[in-house]
């Protein structure tokens, strides 16, 4: 007769403790915790940066515009009015092209010297505690070149 003697080993390293299963876990916490801040912080720095990419967007569209009153002046030039050809547009882009009152920037235009128009847009970035941002613009009006010259 045969037989055959079955060995149960009882080994105690054959899965993980307790004491492992704690400390792994308290490290995947860990490693969630800081990633998880980081989302965070890129989510904040990304809607800061639409704010921004927003409000330059709006900037830019409106030195555009100004630009087309600018060329549309080309089409029928005010040679005969008063003033400088600074003063010119500056009153024709303040009366067709005002600010909105919801604009989150505001711009002004100088025109101290007759043939240069200075256009200065402020605004308060959102994701800045150093306080108001500047662009200035300086336009020299095409117009004055379809005006015949008076001496």
């Amino acid at each position: 007769m045969n037989y055959k003697i079955h060995k149960k080993c009882h080994s105690r390293e054959s899965g993980f403790s307790l004491v492992e299963v704690l400390i792994s876990a308290v490290v995947m916490l860990l490693l969630l915790s800081g990633t998880n801040r980081m989302l965070v912080l890129a989510m904040a720095n990304s809607s800061s940066s639409g704010i921004r990419m927003e409000i330059e967007n709006q900037i830019l569209n409106d030195i555009e515009e100004i630009q087309a009153i600018d060329t549309s002046l080309n089409n029928d030039p005010p040679c005969d009015e008063d003033g400088t050809d600074s003063g010119i547009l500056k009153d024709k882009v303040e009366s067709t092209r005002p600010v909105s009152p919801r604009a989150q920037w505001s711009r002004d235009l100088s025109d101290e010297e007759a043939d240069l128009l200075r256009v200065t847009y402020r605004f308060t970035p959102p994701e800045s505690t150093a306080g108001t941002e500047l662009r200035l613009i300086e336009i020299n009006p095409s117009f004055s070149t379809a005006c015949p010259e008076t001496l």
